[in-house]
């Protein structure tokens, strides 16, 4: 099975007289084993069929179990035909479809054709782009193409006039008009393209790619060239095309060829080539193989290219010689011919690298591109398939397809199963997988797979598996890779999903689209080296069949009790069929057979040689390869004698033979070299590339010649370098060994070994010059392997040693923590950050326990607080800022500081001491340290949340009038508001969040999320209250659970046949109970899947039902208090909630208690939480709890423990946690707050909710008190001033001057009502405000001194009165500009009321009052009034509202798609706007900060247009056309919120992504031309805070967050 790497001197020599070796008489059969070899177990469920038969149903073109014999069966040479056949043009020849990744065009070369050029002997059976490449794993995701054009030399007729140049242009012509045999377009230059080129190939290669890039037509088409593979290929010509064209002369039926002139050596048209080729060849890859035998012609033998005609000698170009003349460059006799092997393995690579991220990415199709980022896949499983590959031996494994249990388990007339292949170490199980694997993708199955590897962190854990297959099935099956695509355009983020959640999201929620054209198989192997295995096979617990897609999947581990019962488990849902591999000798008496036989001897002594191997090997592939590679080394039989009687049968023993040969006759220095080299490879986070092991190694040892022959000759063979260059060990068993080994020489202690990789990896990032380089790290450097695992070996060392205190320290106090972070955000590894805080706590407490023995002059305390700071800031950067490093990793060093609490690490170090050189600074937050709270997300004041519920990207608030507010759970933005027109007792969302069902009092009604449209409207049954409500059967069915007892379900096919009630046995309670009564539930919850239901009752215990099957499963008796229960001691329960997976309920008794129960275990388990709400995660791992004191608890669920403890004002009304589980909300009035804890923070970033960094427990809960001041709900600026107003909910108006940082109280509401308006005056000395109750006040302030700090102002009253103004109350308010007179408006009319009479001095009703108005004062008339409505501004006069003048404009229609889901409140009244009433709404007027223009907004921001303030001097009495400038619809589309125009002229406004922009008026609708200056954090950003920001002329941002003002200074002021 293996396939040994020879050198050369052990191949047979023909010079050697080499016995054939013979069949062995005693060879156990090879093929069709079965019966007892098999030793097959298989577990059923009882409900599947028994029989076992071969795979008869198969679509596919060959049978998967049908062993391919091509490479077996001897080939005829009778087959070639006539070159004239070969077609013209492009052709191609292979496709894999929706897969495709990569175009790979043959361009033959002189006197060739489009087939024969590449089929040795001409034989189409050796046609090797066709037969063989097509096979190869990694260049399997190319469509293959071959160009054939015509260069027959032996044509009769005229002399020739074409040229390199006219079979460029036909290249050209049909790469960019071809069509395929189904004459579609063959769509080249969509995706990487690569030539192979032989010969004169290369020259038509180069000039079409020299024409192609400057003709327009052709420009996109070449700009997808990635690679250029010159086979043989005169660059610089050959003396023998002169010959030949001579002959050609001389010839009676031939004639001289332009084509073949051109060939000359130093022609000039080739000279013209490779001068032009030079300047745009460094933007692809060069590969160039040159021939270094001669080639026969006639009676000699000449060699036609010398190597300095072959290679171009190019920076970066890759050369190699092949061992075959100029014909033979290109044909090969098999897939062992080792020139193949080297063109192969190239154009592996090249397509690799087309299909890695990076810049090829940018040319993969747009679906493929977004199913990456939502997967977050960066390394394909190829690798590891062809790692094992390469060492498969031909004729072995495919005893396999011959196997029952293989059979059965393939067979698509069987239901779908599961195949566990279990064997000893070191027995092939990985090899035949990939066998497996080959012979599955051969035979036109859909199959996926996943290599577990122990000695690599990154292919340990289920998630990455899980990402892994999806990835491959998107690349398989079109329609599951649109529905991810879907998804990531719904904002929806996968990376730090947990298994559980994506097995969910992936192949459990309902599938839509055309199903895949067959089952999909599943490899996956070592399952034992998962991290977290049983996890992996929780998953399939359920039937295989009830998932989304069909699914059949091979496992592959060593056998061992745990995992076997696992497996047993599995079979109560599934059919499991268990294999043993253990048996099988065939494939071992195969590799050792062909082993052997390279060798030199007698028949007889080979024929011993394998029999006294077979009888030693106990089934060890392993022990086989490494003692015959020892005996390769004999010169006599009596070596070979000797070395059978000495290598032991244990592996332990061979490994210490091994490390004593290394380490007898080596110098200290390659001891100490051999010794660093296997504690990398041992305890690295990944295998190590030669590169990074190289850069690894610097330290000690700067330079190596040739690393991989340096590993062979230090390392023996114990490491194995692969065909990527990585460096592994031999095996598992050989690592296990080194670390438990403490005697031997090259042992190696673990913790010790990660100390010195710590120490290594950190001080690769302590380097000043590391910032100015960081977008040219290749993204398998070792710097960013020291970046991503320094944390993972800091956890791992021996102990907190003071040198690596000092390495911490130095690195966290220093510059290149920032340069760090920003190195993990271009990389996307920001999840680093919260493995590194969790290492940072274990060391600090650590070193703490260590230093209790010690002085306390030792104990560094300075040291391990900023360690301990450091921590928190890395966990809240993430959580904080995360997204915004993710789009733009240089915020890092002079945006984030700035944000940061002032106590912060980030703000000490980077912040406060940096303010000067920071592009933003911020005052005004007297928040010194971090909160948790993410957000704050007003619903309404007017309106309160009853419930809160999750999914996908939305978050859903039920509010008491029936209406839901849809947030995405992203930006935490209200998106729209769905109205059910009723009250509605519950609602729930479709499992990925697409749906949405409210029940209300009459009707249900079923939503479209994204669209906010009404899809289904079904009656209700009369007089049922909804108590609970689901999607089930894959959201193809909603549940209902009424107050009635009843459960109903309806299904949205049949809509029309509403609800449907089930078996009216469920609910019913026979059995009575001393004391009980079973009045109406007081809650209901279904699981999962909702096949159970749980029922909960004041005055009755809790009961839990069976749906499938009507019956009563049990009823909670509360434990009593020796810890057991009382059969007849009950409580009731108010609360009610299944945990998603183990079949536990949790609850909440009358007293307040959480408790969790198994109905069917019957076991139970309580904490006192005083409790009035109770959720549990989606992911299991946590429940929340909330009282009505305010106080939110996190509790782990598995030990039922306190976590974590918000206190906070407010009672809460319910509680739920985001899609990810990385947040909580809750909902408190009319607010929903979201809370991000670190322990959830900490829980998202890492995997399988286990750190990597190993077990790291939290032995307290954590306690937070978040601080609740008044919310900020007015704000007002002096114009053309420094200071500013602010009022908030409790009725206090503040003066801010933020030039001196002081704040002063001007006043307070007596009734305590909220200051909803204010409004200063031109000088600054008036301010107005209005209260909530339609008080209102006009205040003179006055500075009394200049001195003192803080300023004293003398507050005097002007007006304190009392409005009564009907339709909405007081909904604008201005100051006439010299403090005259007071406007105060309504929807309806509006009031003048004389400042100095103190009573109204005019008054009006407006003739249409359904007209929505806002209202500026005129800038540069001051006794005038400006109203602005739709498509009109009309001119009031301050004296006596009459109006003076109009104007008006027209405004361009909105498409209706603009208005697709907008939701609005009317300012006027209860109830949400109609679209028409959005269309014609305004919104918002801003005069600018420089008063040359007025800015409006229409339809909620869809259209803004801007005024000249001077035309709007209004001529009196006639109507005006006016001609605003309207923003271009490319800049509105980035808009978020508007914030004013700049004496520069420059518009500002914050965008989609919370970032503050500018855009020079008139400067183009270009979107590139937006500068981005700043961000504002999420959790800063809310719609009532955004709706007051201010800005100011100098570019100073004023920005309300959490009862204060921020003021944000930056560069905005300056000219640009």
């Amino acid at each position: 099975m293996w396939k040994k790497f020879r050198n050369k001197s052990h191949q047979a020599d023909p010079a050697l007289n080499i016995a054939p070796l013979p069949a062995l008489p005693d060879r156990p059969n090879l093929r069709g084993r079965s019966g007892p070899e098999a030793q097959e177990s298989i577990h059923r469920s009882p409900t599947q069929k028994s029989a076992i038969s071969t795979f008869a149903h198969l679509p596919y073109p060959t049978s998967i179990l049908q062993p391919n014999s091509g490479a077996d069966a001897e080939r005829s040479r009778s087959r070639s035909r006539d070159q004239r056949f070969d077609p013209l043009g492009l052709n191609v020849v292979y496709d894999p479809g929706p897969a495709r990744a990569v175009d790979i065009i043959f361009v033959h070369g002189l006197g060739g054709t489009s087939q024969q050029t590449w089929s040795k002997n001409r034989d189409p059976d050796l046609f090797w782009p066709q037969t063989w490449l097509p096979s190869e794993l990694e260049i399997s995701y190319a469509r293959i193409l071959t160009f054939g054009y015509n260069v027959n030399f032996k044509s009769t007729g005229p002399k020739s006039l074409s040229g390199v140049t006219d079979f460029a242009k036909d290249l050209l012509f049909g790469m960019r008009f071809g069509k395929d045999n189904k004459s579609e377009d063959l769509n080249i230059g969509k995706i990487p393209l690569i030539f192979v080129v032989h010969s004169m190939g290369g020259l038509v290669a180069k000039k079409a790619y020299i024409l192609g890039k400057d003709d327009n037509e052709y420009r996109s088409v070449l700009s997808s060239v990635s690679a250029i593979v010159f086979l043989a290929t005169p660059h610089r010509g050959t003396g023998l095309a002169e010959i030949l064209n001579r002959i050609l002369s001389v010839s009676i039926a031939l004639s001289p060829k332009q084509y073949i002139t051109e060939l000359n050596k130093n022609s000039p048209a080739l000279e013209e080539i490779n001068e032009q080729f030079r300047h745009i060849a460094p933007k692809i890859q060069i590969v160039s193989f040159y021939e270094t035998l001669e080639t026969p012609l006639g009676i000699m033998k000449l060699m036609v290219l010398d190597k300095d005609s072959s290679i171009l000698g190019y920076p970066d170009e890759i050369s190699k010689q092949l061992y075959a003349d100029h014909h033979g460059v290109c044909k090969y006799s098999s897939p062992e011919d080792p020139n193949y092997i080297s063109v192969r393995n190239i154009l592996a690579a090249l397509v690799a690298r087309c299909r890695a991220p990076g810049p090829a990415v940018s040319k993969q199709p747009e679906d493929f591109k977004k199913v990456d980022v939502l997967l977050a896949v960066y390394e394909r499983p190829d690798n590891d398939c062809s790692f094992f590959r390469d060492r498969w031996m031909p004729d072995t494994c495919d005893w396999i397809l011959s196997d029952p249990s293989f059979q059965a388990w393939a067979d698509q007339s069987k239901p779908a199963s599961i195949l566990w292949l279990h064997a000893l170490p070191a027995s092939g199980k990985s090899v035949l997988c990939s066998y497996v694997i080959n012979h599955l993708k051969e035979s036109g199955a859909l199959c996926q797979y996943f290599f577990f590897r122990f000695g690599d962190q990154a292919k340990r854990s289920p998630t990455e598996l899980l990402r892994s297959i999806a990835s491959q099935i998107a690349r398989d099956v079109p329609s599951f890779r649109r529905r991810l695509s879907e998804l990531s355009d719904d904002g929806l983020r996968l990376d730090k999903a947990d298994a559980r959640s994506l097995w969910k999201a992936l192949f459990v929620t309902k599938f839509i689209g055309a199903p895949p054209p067959g089952p999909l198989y599943w490899v996956v192997d070592a399952l034992d080296e998962s991290d977290h295995p049983g996890v992996l096979l929780e998953l399939f617990s359920e039937e295989l069949s009830s998932l989304c897609l069909p699914i059949r999947i091979i496992f592959t581990s060593r056998h061992s009790q745990k995992l076997s019962l696992a497996f047993d488990r599995l079979a109560v849902h599934n059919t499991v069929r268990s294999l043993a591999l253990d048996a099988n000798h065939s494939d071992l008496s195969i590799y050792i057979e062909k082993e052997v036989g390279y060798m030199v001897g007698t028949v007889e002594f080979k024929r011993d040689l394998i029999t006294r191997i077979l009888e030693r090997a106990n089934r060890n592939f392993l022990w086989v390869h490494l003692t015959l590679q020892e005996i390769c080394q004999c010169h006599s039989s009596e070596e070979v004698d000797q070395i059978l009687r000495d290598v032991p049968p244990e592996m332990e023993i061979i490994y210490e033979r091994m490390q004593k040969s290394i380490t007898q006759n080596a110098k200290p220095s390659e001891r100490e070299l051999a010794r660093r080299i296997l504690m990398w490879t041992t305890c690295a986070r990944r295998s190590l590339d030669l590169h990074e092991l190289a850069e690894a190694l610097r330290s000690d040892f700067p330079v190596f010649l040739d690393l991989r022959r340096t590993i062979g000759y230090t390392c023996g063979e114990l490491i194995v370098v692969d065909a990527k260059n990585r460096v592994t060990m031999v095996h598992q068993t050989a690592r296990d060994y080194l670390i438990n080994a403490p005697d031997v020489p090259l042992f190696i202690h673990p913790p010790q070994a990660h100390t010195e990789l710590f120490r290594r990896s950190i001080s690769v990032l302590i380097d000043r010059s590391l910032r100015g380089i960081l977008r040219q790290i290749d993204i398998k450097s070792f710097l960013l392997y020291a970046a991503t695992s320094w944390a993972y070996h800091l956890n791992l060392t021996m102990n907190a040693s003071d040198e690596s205190l000092d390495l911490l320290t130095a690195f966290f106090r220093g510059p290149f923590v920032l340069t760090w972070i920003n190195l993990l955000a271009i990389a996307e590894q920001l999840k680093v950050l919260v493995y590194a805080s969790q290492a940072l706590e274990t060391f600090t407490k650590r070193r703490r326990k260590e230093d209790v023995v010690k002085s306390p002059l030792l104990h560094r305390l300075r040291d391990l607080e900023t360690l301990d700071l450091w921590a928190l800031d890395l966990l809240k950067l993430i959580g904080k800022f995360g997204s915004n490093l993710a789009s733009n990793p240089e915020s890092i060093y002079k945006i984030i500081p700035q944000f940061c609490p002032y106590d912060s690490m980030m703000y000490q170090q980077f912040g406060q001491k940096s303010i000067s050189r920071s592009v933003v600074s911020v005052t005004g937050i007297s928040n010194t340290s971090w909160d948790d709270s993410l957000a704050k997300i007003s619903i309404g004041s007017d309106s309160q949340g009853i419930s809160v519920s999750s999914a996908g990207r939305y978050l859903g608030i039920l509010t008491i009038t029936g209406t839901i507010c849809l947030i995405d759970a992203l930006t935490l933005q209200i998106t729209r508001r769905i109205r059910h027109n009723e009250i509605v007792s519950t609602m729930a969302f479709s499992s990925d969040g697409d749906l949405l069902v409210s029940y209300g009092f009459h009707t249900c009604k079923v939503w479209h999320t994204s669209s906010g449209k009404q899809l289904h409207r079904i009656p209700n049954p009369v007089g049922s209250r909804a108590l609970e409500i689901k999607f089930t059967d894959n959201d193809s069915t909603i549940l209902m659970c009424s107050d009635d007892k009843l459960i109903r379900k309806v299904a949205l096919e049949r809509i029309r046949d509403g609800w449907q009630t089930q078996d009216p046995a469920i609910l019913r309670e026979e059995s009575t109970l001393e004391g009980t009564y079973t009045n109406t539930p007081c809650w209901i919850a279904f699981n999962t899947n909702a096949s159970y239901i749980a029922v909960a009752y004041r005055g009755f215990p809790l009961s839990v039902w069976d749906l499938d099957k009507p019956r009563l499963i049990g009823r909670c008796k509360r434990m009593t208090d020796q810890r057991r229960i009382n059969r007849n001691a009950w409580t009731g329960v108010d609360r009610v909630t299944w945990h998603p997976y183990s079949g536990d309920i949790l609850g909440l008794y009358n007293d307040g208690c959480a408790f969790k129960w198994h109905p069917f275990e019957d076991e139970s388990q309580e904490v006192m939480a005083g409790a009035s709400e109770i959720i549990c995660s989606s992911d299991g791992v946590f429940f929340a709890t909330s009282d009505a004191n305010g106080v939110v608890k996190l509790w782990n669920f598995q030990h039922f423990s306190l976590v974590y403890q918000l206190s906070y004002e407010n009672p809460v009304t319910d509680l739920a946690f985001s899609p990810d589980c990385r947040q909580l909300y809750d909902i408190r009035g009319s607010f929903c707050n979201v809370w991000e804890p670190n322990v959830l923070i900490r829980m998202s970033e890492t995997d399988e909710r286990a750190s990597e960094l190993g077990s790291i427990t939290h032995t307290s809960a954590s306690e937070v008190e978040a601080k609740l001041l008044s919310p900020i709900i007015s704000l007002a600026a002096v114009p053309n001033g420094n200071l500013y107003c602010a009022g908030n909910d409790e009725g206090f108006v503040q003066l801010f001057d933020p030039t001196k940082g002081y704040a002063t109280e001007l006043w307070r509401s007596a009734t305590m009502m909220t200051i909803d308006q204010l409004v200063f005056d031109q000088s600054g000395r008036r301010i107005a405000a209005t209260e909530i109750g339609g008080k209102v006040v006009v205040k003179s302030i006055k500075a009394l001194t200049s001195n003192t700090q803080p300023l004293k102002w003398e507050v005097n009253t002007i007006l304190d009165t009392r409005v009564n103004l009907e339709s909405g109350g007081i909904q604008g308010l201005l100051l006439h500009p010299h403090s005259k007179f007071l406007f105060l408006p309504s929807q309806t009319s509006a009031q003048v009321w004389s400042l100095a009479e103190k009573e109204i001095c005019a008054s009006t009703i407006f003739k249409n009052p359904r007209t929505i108005r806002k209202w500026i004062n005129h800038p540069l008339d001051p006794s005038s009034i400006l109203a602005f409505e739709y498509g009109l501004i009309v001119m009031y006069s301050w004296q006596d509202l009459a109006e003076v003048a109009t104007g008006s404009f027209d405004l361009p229609e909105l498409q209706p798609a603009n208005l697709n889901g907008i939701a609005s409140w009317r300012p006027s009244a209860q109830g949400l706007m109609s679209p028409s009433e959005i269309e014609f709404s305004i919104d918002r007027v801003l005069l600018s900060q420089c008063g040359t223009y007025i800015l409006a907004e229409f339809a909620l921001g869809k259209q803004i247009c801007v005024f000249k303030t001077a035309a709007l001097s209004l001529p009196e009495g006639i109507r005006t056309a006016l001609d605003p400038t309207f923003l271009p619809s490319a800049i509105i589309s980035q808009v978020k919120i508007t914030l004013g125009i700049l004496p520069n002229d420059h518009f500002v406004f914050l965008n989609m992504e919370n970032w503050v922009c500018t855009w020079r008026l008139g400067s183009g609708a270009d979107a590139h031309k937006i500068r981005q200056h700043y961000f504002l954090p999420r959790d800063w950003v809310n719609a009532d805070c955004l709706r007051l920001c201010l800005l100011l002329a100098d570019g100073t941002l004023l920005c309300p967050k959490d009862g204060e003002v921020a003021v944000i200074r930056s560069d905005l002021g300056s000219d640009w």
